[in-house]
């Protein structure tokens, strides 16, 4: 029997996406109380370096799931607690929060890019700590669900909290750019990896953080999140995710200090807790067993002095 090896697999070539067979009529479910009926066709995703078609129009199939806790995306609802502790401990620790932030919004004032931020799970919860924060997609179905929802909240209406269908190359080309940039588990989903990385770091201000969580290429990794979360517990849908996309923690610090562009500051591993149905936050001197799966690390972007030609 040919002893499995995953690899890491040639970066597919991008091609401009074609017209989708959009359904003409979707049926967003937000929860059990509200259901929200939206009658007009999607435009096709929009076109970038590292927009992998398919991978935008399996999310946008399920994007009327993004805020049903026990729906395909559960797994990120429980992990948002711990991604947004992280963000916040690196906004305190490597010199992003403001002198006066008050306690109960510490990313006040701070302008933050969340690329790929789907329904806007990651976004609403910055935004109640204060954030000025701008969530994209590349797919229109995600943006719509995630633009309803944050209307429901009073609390939201009111925040510095905006929606916009488009690529982070096309913010990068409209010279935009902000005090921190997130990039949650979108990295392994991209078609060119090194190039969305460093369309990431030129939309971070010069000493602006970058954080990104993404999954190891280890065996351990194949075994968690296809073979036990895709088709033994069915925690996420069979097809989600592609090993051979997975990044280990020192390929991507690779790409984000390329030719001295930016400085990776800490990398934690991330493990899911079955018992305590919740994630945790590993030390970071677990060394690289802390990082066999999901990890999440931040990155400074360097002054444009030490950068590289």
């Amino acid at each position: 029997m040919a002893r499995f090896r995953p690899r890491l697999a040639q970066a597919p070539k991008c091609v401009r996406p074609g017209p989708l067979p959009w359904p003409q009529q979707v049926r967003w479910t937000l929860d059990h109380r509200s259901r929200v009926r939206w009658h007009s066709a999607a435009p096709p995703p929009k076109s970038s370096e590292s927009v992998a078609a398919d991978e935008i129009a399996k999310f946008s199939r399920m994007s009327s799931e993004w805020w049903a806790p026990q729906g395909p995306f559960q797994i990120l609802h429980l992990m948002n607690p711990a991604r947004v502790q992280f963000i916040r401990d690196s906004v305190a620790r490597y010199g992003l929060a403001h002198p006066t932030a008050p306690s109960h919004a510490p990313l006040q004032n701070v302008s933050v890019l969340d690329v790929g931020c789907g329904g806007g799970l990651l976004c609403e919860a910055l935004a109640r700590l204060g954030a000025k924060i701008t969530g994209v997609d590349a797919s229109h179905e995600n943006i719509q669900i995630a633009k309803i929802h944050a209307n429901q909240d009073p609390r939201l209406t009111q925040a510095p909290l905006t929606y916009t269908h488009t690529t982070a190359e096309a913010l990068r080309d409209q010279a935009q750019q902000f005090d921190l940039v997130t990039a949650m588990e979108v990295v392994e989903h991209v078609c060119n990896p090194r190039q969305f990385v460093a369309t990431l770091l030129q939309l971070a201000k010069p000493n602006g953080l970058v954080v990104m969580s993404t999954i190891s290429r280890t065996y351990l990794a194949y075994a968690l999140t296809i073979l036990v979360a895709e088709h033994l517990l069915r925690l996420t849908p069979p097809g989600t995710h592609d090993h051979a996309k997975y990044l280990q923690p020192q390929e991507l610090q690779a790409m984000l200090e390329h030719q001295g562009t930016a400085q990776v500051l800490e990398t934690r591993g991330l493990w899911y807790m079955p018992h305590q149905a919740r994630w945790r936050l590993m030390e970071s001197d677990m060394g690289p067993w802390g990082t066999q799966a999901n990890y999440i690390l931040v990155a400074r972007k360097l002054p444009t002095t030490t950068q590289g030609s």
